[in-house]
């Protein structure tokens, strides 16, 4: 998997992930408000954001598999070869 995260914001509010899904880059931009209180807070937000961004990208190529036209084991390829 080639998931990479860049903060858009000095703040740390919006984080960038980038994949090549379906034979072009998907971004995704996700924004988040760090929750006050325990020290570990930003650690927890930032592994809350990326399992988000990795869900996100799993539930694509899932997508992908099913819908592509391009593989020639996805659904729609059988789909199209059946009689």
């Amino acid at each position: 998997m080639n998931l990479a995260s860049a903060t858009l914001s000095a703040q740390g509010s919006i984080a960038e992930f980038r994949e090549v899904h379906m034979g072009m880059e998907v971004r995704i931009a996700i924004a988040s408000a760090e929750p006050s209180g325990a020290p570990s807070a930003s650690l927890w937000v930032e592994r809350a954001v990326e399992r988000a961004a990795r869900g996100a990208f799993a539930r694509i190529a899932t997508l992908d598999s099913v819908l592509s036209d391009w593989f020639v084991d996805s659904e729609l390829r059988r789909l199209r070869a059946a009689p």
